[in-house]
């Protein structure tokens, strides 16, 4: 659920499934994201802005209720308001609901926002439900907000990592020293990109513990999806790739396998299925580095457009990339 507060401040309350560890049950979690708007709320979601009648009129919910027609005086707002009085002209100085559509309070009343259009968004109510004889009441005092608790939790656990992928590192490089250990450099480039994926990661919860994230202001959003790698988990499966194959054509030129054709037969097909797998990847990888680079000066166009290809590039092809032989 996602509410919209009237000084600006914002809600978006989820419930989340989490394991302690992996063999625990999960247990049911509930959150509320405010992107640290409920800290400090700068302004109104709608700043005594006057609102002009129009004659235009329209039905919502199946014909269940009749809206006028408002615009700013800019012309750049237009809203179907629905009250009980309709005066040429009102002044709007709070609001309560979720991306335009909800409860506006002026100087002559209360009304409810139907349908709200500004430039290219349009949005509008499709169903309103009766909740007058419901004797269930929404408690929001059960969830936690989540910037103050799952991200400092999670803050903690990068800062632990940080330790462990560090003390990996010293240990590969003092196995890349050593010939016995032929795959050593796969591993060390390996547990180098989980470190810098690590990083990431805090800098985006570090983001996300203090920084004021508006998630119905556009700017802000595209803060948040600019730092998005749709490869990241890519890159990092195909390093744990390459290492896994770096170890098993090991033993296959050392003549582990040569004494059972059929374990031989499998090591060879798996070979050369992760071999494809790790082409497919790098080709992923070098797709969304040249989206970058076509719109390095258009960061909105690049998330866009790497979204989409994602979409239509990533997801489909990932389930005939496994090599279950």
């Amino acid at each position: 659920m996602i509410l919209f507060g009237m000084k600006g401040n914002e809600y978006i309350y989820f419930n989340r499934e989490e394991k302690m560890k992996q063999s625990d049950p999960s247990t049911l979690h509930h959150y509320v994201s405010t992107g640290n708007t409920h800290k400090d709320p700068l302004q109104s979601v709608i700043g005594e802005k006057m609102l002009y009648k129009k004659q235009q009129t329209c039905e919502f919910c199946n014909g269940k209720y009749k809206a006028f027609e408002y615009r700013s005086a800019d012309m750049k707002d237009i809203l179907y308001l629905y009250g009980k009085d309709y005066p040429g002209d009102v002044k709007a100085y709070s609001y309560l609901g979720a991306y335009g559509l909800g409860y506006l309070k002026t100087d002559k009343g209360n009304y409810f926002v139907m349908s709200f259009e500004h430039g290219n968004t349009q949005l509008q109510v499709s169903e309103v439900e009766d909740l007058e004889n419901l004797m269930a009441c929404f408690d929001p005092s059960v969830f936690q907000i989540y910037e103050e608790t799952k991200v400092v939790e999670m803050l903690q656990e990068t800062e632990d990592r940080t330790n462990e992928l560090n003390q990996n590192l010293v240990r590969d490089e003092q196995k890349m020293l050593n010939t016995n250990f032929p795959c050593a450099a796969k591993k060390y480039a390996l547990n180098v990109y989980k470190n810098e994926s690590n990083e990431k990661q805090k800098e985006l919860l570090e983001m996300q513990s203090n920084d004021k994230i508006a998630y119905s202001n556009k700017a802000d959003v595209l803060k948040v999806a600019s730092r998005y790698d749709p490869t990241a988990s890519i890159k990092m499966d195909r390093l744990q790739t390459e290492y896994n194959l770096c170890i098993l054509k090991s033993d296959v030129e050392s003549g582990k396998w040569s004494k059972n054709p059929d374990n031989y037969s499998k090591a060879i097909a798996k070979i050369n299925c992760w071999e494809n797998k790790v082409n497919e990847y790098k080709k992923m990888e070098d797709d969304i580095k040249a989206i970058d680079v076509r719109y390095s000066n258009d960061k909105e166009k690049a998330v866009e457009e790497k979204m989409k290809y994602q979409v239509k590039n990533i997801g489909p092809k990932m389930g005939t990339l496994r090599c279950n032989l």
